[in-house]
């Protein structure tokens, strides 16, 4: 995953966790902070089955889905910007940025200077 900021202004349409964080395939929506009401699947008090569901959901829909998006902008920005765009992307999957983890989890370093 990377920080939205490294996108410049190619940032606007990708989706990301509350933290700014871009998913890449092979990243899991564990290691994110997405805070989507009604799918914590550790959201205290709930029973063994909901959790169960949620995780479901959340692997073979809601992850695939976002995954999907983030696809869909890389293309249609390639398709628009070209090779500008496309050398952009490849720097910044370079980048190592220190990320949260997990659903709602504190405010964790970005690893964005302000």
């Amino acid at each position: 995953m990377f920080h939205k900021s490294h996108m410049d202004s190619y940032n606007h349409k990708f989706p990301h966790d509350t933290q700014g964080f871009v998913p890449h395939p092979g990243d899991h929506w564990r290691d994110m902070n997405f805070e989507q009401e009604g799918l914590d699947p550790d959201e205290e008090g709930i029973s063994v089955e909901e959790h169960d569901r949620r995780v479901a959901y959340l692997n073979a829909t809601w992850w695939p889905e976002v995954l999907k998006r983030v696809e869909e902008e890389k293309q249609r920005l390639e398709a628009e910007h070209g090779e500008t765009f496309v050398q952009h992307w490849k720097h910044v999957l370079e980048v190592k940025a220190s990320h949260p983890h997990g659903f709602g989890v504190g405010t964790e370093d970005t690893g964005i200077d302000d």
